[in-house]
Protein backbone atom coordinates (compact mmCIF):
# COMPACT_ATOMS: atom_id res chain seq x y z
CA UNK A 1 0.00 0.00 0.00
CA UNK A 2 2.84 2.42 0.74
CA UNK A 3 4.13 2.04 -2.81
CA UNK A 4 0.82 3.33 -4.18
CA UNK A 5 1.01 6.35 -1.94
CA UNK A 6 4.54 7.08 -3.10
CA UNK A 7 3.54 7.17 -6.80
CA UNK A 8 0.32 9.17 -6.47
CA UNK A 9 0.13 12.49 -8.21
CA UNK A 10 0.94 15.47 -5.99
CA UNK A 11 -1.43 18.43 -5.96
CA UNK A 12 0.89 21.41 -6.17
CA UNK A 13 -0.30 24.98 -5.68
CA UNK A 14 -0.59 27.04 -8.86
CA UNK A 15 1.81 29.88 -9.53
CA UNK A 16 0.59 33.41 -8.82
CA UNK A 17 -1.42 34.78 -11.73
CA UNK A 18 -1.89 31.34 -13.30
CA UNK A 19 -5.62 30.84 -13.61
CA UNK A 20 -7.42 28.33 -15.78
CA UNK A 21 -9.49 30.11 -18.41
CA UNK A 22 -12.06 28.24 -20.47
CA UNK A 23 -12.75 29.73 -23.90
CA UNK A 24 -15.61 28.77 -26.14
CA UNK A 25 -14.86 27.50 -29.63
CA UNK A 26 -16.44 30.64 -31.08
CA UNK A 27 -14.12 32.88 -29.05
CA UNK A 28 -11.02 30.92 -30.03
CA UNK A 29 -11.90 31.05 -33.75
CA UNK A 30 -12.66 34.78 -33.60
CA UNK A 31 -9.34 35.55 -31.90
CA UNK A 32 -7.45 33.36 -34.37
CA UNK A 33 -9.03 35.17 -37.34
CA UNK A 34 -8.19 38.52 -35.76
CA UNK A 35 -4.57 37.46 -35.22
CA UNK A 36 -4.22 36.20 -38.78
CA UNK A 37 -5.68 39.43 -40.17
CA UNK A 38 -3.17 41.47 -38.16
CA UNK A 39 -0.28 39.29 -39.36
CA UNK A 40 -1.48 39.63 -42.96
CA UNK A 41 -1.41 43.44 -42.76
CA UNK A 42 2.01 43.45 -41.08
CA UNK A 43 3.41 41.26 -43.86
CA UNK A 44 1.83 43.52 -46.50
CA UNK A 45 3.38 46.61 -44.89
CA UNK A 46 6.76 44.89 -44.71
CA UNK A 47 6.65 43.93 -48.40
CA UNK A 48 5.50 47.39 -49.53
CA UNK A 49 8.16 49.12 -47.46
CA UNK A 50 10.87 46.93 -49.02
CA UNK A 51 9.58 47.52 -52.54
CA UNK A 52 9.48 51.29 -52.06
CA UNK A 53 12.63 51.56 -49.98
Amino acid sequence: MMELVRYQKECLPKAAGCETINYSCKTVLREERKRRKELYWLICLFIVSHIQG
